[in-house]
């Protein structure tokens, strides 16, 4: 890696943080940053939803054991512990690949009557999805043990921008990621299940 980082005659990276993280010494000249982008053509013109009358949140993508929901998950179990009638409000759907520990979480504390688990979908049915939501949740992984800003920047993002719906970020307080979400009007809020819990709450 360090010898195709020297040796490349043009470094892309598709955010500041992760420039700064993988080539702190840049040569400005030797370096850009493209960001994701979405296209609004691509998104559906009338958003159907199951018309349940619940407020819907939705978080379409790939977890792992690194990228989890864990802290989400804790939230909404003390939520449902305040309000048991919260299944009857609002719905979680999370779309994608999930960790085994997140899926047992969900039956140990009986939250399949709140939060829906689903299989991917394909690219345009993920767009159809987000355009559905009341609201969007992002989940990135949480690598402070390793560096002190978020370098990653999921593709996905700019989907959720695109959707022009309000959106939940759970991530690190700090990197480009982050900075992009308050500009555009998300909460932001850390890992803490009492930070999810009080935005979700409001």
């Amino acid at each position: 890696e360090d010898r195709t980082l020297a040796e490349a005659d043009l470094l892309i990276f598709n955010n500041a943080s992760q420039l700064r993280y993988m080539y702190p010494d840049a040569d400005q000249r030797r370096a850009v940053i493209i960001p994701h982008s979405y296209d609004p053509t691509l998104f559906p013109t009338q958003a159907k939803a199951d018309g349940d009358g619940k407020l819907r949140f939705v978080f379409t993508g790939q977890l792992n054991t690194l990228r989890c929901a864990k802290p989400l998950l804790r939230a909404l179990a003390r939520l449902k512990e305040d309000d048991p009638t919260l299944p009857s409000k609002a719905a979680f759907h999370l779309i994608g690949d999930m960790p085994d520990a997140d899926l047992a979480y969900i039956l140990r504390h009986e939250l399949t009557d709140l939060v829906r688990v689903r299989p991917p979908v394909s690219y345009r049915q993920s767009l159809a999805e987000l355009a559905a939501a009341d609201c969007l949740i992002h989940i990135d992984a949480n690598i402070s043990t390793v560096c002190e800003e978020n370098v990653f920047f999921a593709g996905k993002l700019a989907d959720y921008f695109g959707a022009g719906k309000p959106i939940l970020a759970i991530t690190m307080q700090h990197g480009d990621a982050a900075d992009c979400l308050r500009r555009a009007g998300a909460a932001v809020v850390s890992f803490s299940e009492n930070e999810i819990k009080q935005a979700l709450f409001q």
